[in-house]
């Protein structure tokens, strides 16, 4: 408990209050789920400076949509989990990097991992993790799909070599460049989650 507190952002104070939603809507989300995190009260900004539009699109039924990713634990501290922008649609289902690099970097071959979303045809995007392994070691492909089954609870996976990307293949922008980008092949592998 005391980890998770320390990861917190803290709980909400004054006269601001939190809401964990739909993206699509200020309707609340259940208990223990990630969503939307809506901020009001009386330090929240009236709008943006001469922006109708982008107003409009951050105010919405006197809620202030911060287009991050969150959710509330029992103790009414908030947890930041990802950003809107970086969620993953893949099917029917909406998948936050962070929570996936979370599990990808237990293994203990892993030094860095950058997850992002492809496009696929089947299902909207495909969960795609970049793998960074630490000096001397090595992971099997077959190694790194079997943890990430057990611990994501993976249907099928399957794993393709990574192209070079200098500097900062952790990012997920690099990683995202990386995927177009011809170049020597690592000792990585990405993992691409498909139902």
């Amino acid at each position: 408990m005391r980890e998770r507190l320390i990861h917190s952002v803290g709980r909400v104070l004054g006269d601001c209050r939190v809401r964990i939603a739909d993206s699509e809507d200020t309707a609340p989300v259940g208990a223990g789920r990630s969503g939307e995190v809506l901020i009001r009260g009386g330090n929240v900004t009236a709008g943006y400076w001469r922006d109708e539009a982008a107003t409009a699109a951050a105010l919405r039924d006197g809620w202030l949509h911060t287009g991050d990713v969150g959710e509330l634990d029992d103790g009414g501290n908030l947890h930041i989990v990802g950003r809107l922008k970086e969620v993953i649609r893949s099917g029917s289902s909406t998948i936050v990097p962070k929570e996936v690099e979370d599990v990808i970097v237990l293994h203990p071959a892993v030094a860095e991992v950058a997850v992002i979303g492809l496009p696929d045809a089947e299902w909207g995007e495909a969960v795609t993790a970049f793998v960074v392994t630490k000096p001397g070691m090595s992971v099997a492909e077959g190694e790194l799909v079997e943890h990430c089954r057990a611990a994501c609870r993976l249907q099928e996976a399957e794993v393709d070599p990574l192209r070079r990307e200098p500097a900062a293949l952790a990012l997920r922008q690099g990683a995202a460049r990386a995927v177009d980008r011809p170049g020597d092949e690592l000792t990585l592998a990405a993992l691409r989650h498909r139902r």
